[in-house]
């Protein structure tokens, strides 16, 4: 998680005599918060995965601890308030950063540093003329982007560092368009982040995945169309959205991917992938046309997809590893299997369809277990395939 620090412009008095300490003192106390500054943001360098931390650049206490001091000796010195302001805008205006998430961080710095961040939660509306990275690094937690129709293009990985809400005019109107690297959005906050009603998409040919969430993220997705994500052939990239894992996989949290009334198509490897111990909650939604499947549960995800519809993905939903999610009164159609369970993982099949799969309906494999019932396999050359060790409880159903 990504953490920008809350900070207080630097103020200025002067004693009763009115003397003052000479400029050059005060423009050194300035010049030293703004190396400060460089080395923070320096932190995060080219980094562009989701689970970026500061390197050995500044730390959010040491960044603290700069700005305190330079309150500190700017009062003690009784430095000239607007000449302080002024060196601290030029110098900050030299303050450089390299990749998406080290610019995403110095422009909530410096919208924090000039006072032009907002300290409450509000909505604003933006055009796609407009900078939609600017308007973010402004707005408080809490806050809700409106994005009126039109395509916003992005140039880079749209970074979000604070949970905040992107509203469009529906999914046919709104669209975010991206070529950049890796990933079109990506999510480093802990507060819930939201999508709803519009479309996100990927252009071009660079292998990246469309929105990919931080170990610690929580993502809201509704009425969202998904697609376009781009894969390599070593398994990189190419998921609609990603939930990435953080470490060695560990108990759940609640759900921190809810998706409703939305569409993933046409991305490289999945329409949604979960790692870690991420948990999602997948209701009414689509997946269409994904390169590996519909839906992967990896690691120790779990959660649960409900009253859902896959077509045409390889495999619709792919549970493996120690995955254990439930799903229930969903259909698929087409593809090569509908449900493919591996590792030791554990799903609850309950009141689902296959048809027309062109391997079969369900397949265990490994020491893999969990149930089906109620499943109705047509139109399939095998309803069940077991591995030799692979021990599900099946019931009822056709």
């Amino acid at each position: 998680m990504v953490v920008v620090p809350v900070v207080i412009l630097l103020g200025a008095c002067t004693g009763a005599d009115g003397s003052r300490t000479s400029p050059e003192e005060c423009s050194a106390v300035v010049a030293s918060l703004v190396e400060a500054t460089q080395l923070y943001v320096d932190g995060y360098g080219e980094t562009r995965s989701a689970a970026p931390a500061p390197s050995p650049g500044l730390t959010d206490e040491g960044l603290q601890a700069a700005l305190a001091e330079a309150q500190r000796l700017v009062r003690q010195r009784q430095c000239d308030g607007e000449a302080v302001q002024a060196d601290l805008e030029a110098g900050l205006d030299a303050v450089s950063a390299s990749g998406p998430v080290g610019g995403a961080v110095l422009r909530r710095l410096l919208a924090v540093l000039s006072g032009t961040s907002a300290e409450e939660a509000s909505t604003r509306v933006v055009a796609p003329a407009d900078d939609l990275a600017g308007a973010l690094a402004e707005l408080a937690p809490g806050s809700t982007l409106r994005l009126v129709a039109g395509t916003y293009r992005l140039p880079d990985t749209l970074v979000l560092l604070q949970g905040v809400e992107l509203r469009g005019a529906g999914a046919g109107s709104t669209v975010l368009t991206s070529s950049a690297p890796e990933a079109a959005v990506l999510v480093l906050t802990d507060e819930q982040v939201r999508l709803a009603d519009l479309r996100a998409e990927r252009t071009g040919t660079a292998v990246g995945s469309v929105v990919i969430g931080g170990p610690s993220s929580s993502i809201d997705l509704d009425a969202v169309e998904v697609a376009g994500a781009v894969a390599d052939g070593a398994g990189s990239g190419g998921a609609g959205v990603l939930m990435s894992p953080a470490g060695e996989p560990g108990p759940g949290r609640g759900t921190t991917l809810e998706v409703t009334d939305s569409r993933f198509e046409r991305n490289g490897s999945a329409g949604v992938a979960l790692a870690g111990a991420h948990r999602a909650s997948i209701q009414s939604s689509e997946f269409a046309g994904n390169g590996q499947c519909g839906v992967c549960f990896l690691d120790a995800s779990d959660g649960a997809v409900r009253g859902s519809t896959f077509r045409g993905n390889p495999v619709g939903v792919s549970v493996v590893a120690q995955a254990r999610p439930s799903i229930v009164g969903s259909r698929f159609e087409g593809g090569e299997v509908g449900v493919q369970v591996a590792g030791t993982a554990a799903p609850s099949l309950d009141a689902n369809s296959v048809s027309g799969a062109s391997r079969a309906g369900l397949v265990w494999t490994d020491e893999a277990a969990g149930q089906a019932l109620s499943t109705v396999c047509a139109n399939v050359p095998f309803g069940i395939v077991l591995g030799p060790a692979a021990v599900p409880f099946v019931d009822g159903g056709d």
